[in-house]
């Protein structure tokens, strides 16, 4: 998470950080950092990962205590009525009413299934370890997903000011050509063409923050805030760009394989691996251990007393003294060897086979889309760079020609029309310009995000 967080944090810097003091009713204005922190606290996505977590977690604990054997005791009490076995002569007595009670524990084990146990356990351990990286696989996804938004609202930011800049000028030039037509220097149709021009720019502006407005709400929605009035962002610091140098493509790509979505394919893949051997487990035999241990009592038990003579009685039989007489216990080893399922156990392994395979190919294929991904974002990064001097060179030049058309228009040897045409290929160049920035700026801090470098200004 550290480094996801890096991977914007250019976007900050501390003279961007502070938010207005004089007025104490200003709103909160959000930094990227605190857009993060928010979006992945409060994302629904990752809250579930989070709950898929705790239940891997206790997917090992079930499974470690599966090596653990199992006890159980249980106890039975009933009343029989009419003719009933004497417990005493073994007799078929009158009818009459007996009690009887008998309760007795038992244990179970496996010693051996094939190894079923040790898979499962590792499975388990598999499952979790994929479960937490599903967790920064999201925040991860967040996190680009929020620095897209945070640098588009940035950039509407930048052409709204672009254009209030120029519904000014044109303003300041609606005056001075009032003044050249009321003095008869200037034919109405090149005022009407600049007033035109003016309701165009002021239509254009209204655009822009419409953009800006569905920018804000993007990021908001990732945010999960609900309240849209007064949320805006901090508008940091940012620098002069640098020339797009980058280390080699391998050793991006190198890195890069150590991003979670291509661990938890790997841990998919791994997982499949185990339920192979969990399948083939079904063919070996399996040998248990069980005992017992029970004991009962009757009302119509009696106890035999044998006197000297040789003569025998019957009397009561106490409780206590009935469950230790009758107590009896048992152990014994059960061996199950399949020989044959109805090709059961052979089919559970061909389809774990087919799905280790398919998680093979899952794997494959995620390595070739972060490769392709890379590839995309070094030609990005290094086109938008070049359109961003190329843009700037543009910017540059069309503001000469316009300085130059104005002073040729306010002296009339310009019509309206070169006029306009000059700001438009101004207006043209600054907004290519600023889609160049800030698309460089973003495709090179997912380079640096790959790579894992801690961004710096």
């Amino acid at each position: 998470m550290k480094n996801i967080i890096a991977l914007v944090a250019v976007l900050v810097s501390s003279s961007g950080l502070a938010i207005a003091q004089e007025d104490t009713q200003t709103p909160q204005k959000w930094n990227i950092t605190q857009c993060i922190e928010q979006a992945t606290v409060n994302n629904l996505r990752v809250s579930q990962a989070i709950v898929d977590v705790k239940t891997a977690k206790l997917g090992i604990e079930t499974a470690k205590l599966d090596y653990i054997p199992s006890i159980g005791a249980s106890s039975n009490f009933n009343t029989n009525f009419g003719r009933a076995l004497d417990p005493t002569t073994y007799q078929f007595s009158s009818n009459e009413t007996v009690l009887n009670f008998s309760g007795g524990a038992q244990m179970n084990t496996t010693i051996f299934g094939g190894m079923a146990k040790k898979h499962t356990l590792e499975k388990s351990k598999l499952t979790e370890q994929s479960a937490q990286k599903t967790v920064e696989k999201l925040q991860n996804e967040i996190t680009i997903a929020v620095a897209g938004s945070y640098l588009q609202i940035l950039f509407n930011k930048e052409m709204i000011q672009t254009s209030k800049s120029q519904i000014e000028l044109i303003e300041e030039q609606v005056v001075r050509s009032k003044q050249k037509v009321d003095a008869g220097t200037l034919p109405l149709g090149d005022l009407m063409e600049i007033q035109a021009q003016l309701s165009a720019e002021k239509y254009n502006l209204v655009k822009l923050q419409n953009q800006h407005a569905t920018s804000k709400l993007g990021l908001m929605q990732l945010m999960e805030i609900r309240e849209f009035k007064g949320f805006d962002i901090v508008i940091p610091s940012i620098p002069a760009l640098s020339p797009f140098i980058m280390s080699g493509f391998n050793e991006v790509y190198t890195k890069a394989l150590e991003l979670p979505r291509i661990e938890v394919a790997t841990l998919q893949s791994l997982s499949s691996k185990r339920d192979v051997s969990l399948a083939k487990a079904a063919r070996y035999p399996s040998l248990s251990f069980s005992a017992n241990y029970g004991s009962s009592w009757s009302d119509a038990r009696q106890k035999p007393d044998m006197s000297p003579s040789g003569n025998v009685t019957y009397g009561k039989y106490p409780f206590i003294e009935q469950l230790g007489d009758n107590a009896s216990g048992s152990v014994g080893v059960s061996l199950m060897i399949p020989i044959f399922n109805g090709m059961k156990a052979q089919h559970g392994v061909q389809n774990a086979v087919w799905r280790q395979k398919k998680s093979e190919i899952a794997l494959l294929q995620a390595k070739d889309i972060l490769y392709k991904e890379i590839q995309q974002a070094y030609l990005d990064a290094k086109g938008a760079y070049e359109r961003y001097v190329s843009a700037s060179e543009a910017v540059e030049s069309s503001q000469e020609a316009f300085d130059y058309a104005q002073v040729r228009y306010d002296s009339g040897a310009a019509t309206s029309l070169d006029y306009n045409t000059s700001k438009n290929k101004l207006i043209l160049a600054t907004s290519q310009q600023l889609q160049a920035k800030y698309e460089y700026i973003f495709k090179l801090k997912i380079l640096e995000f790959y790579v894992g470098k801690p961004i710096e200004l």
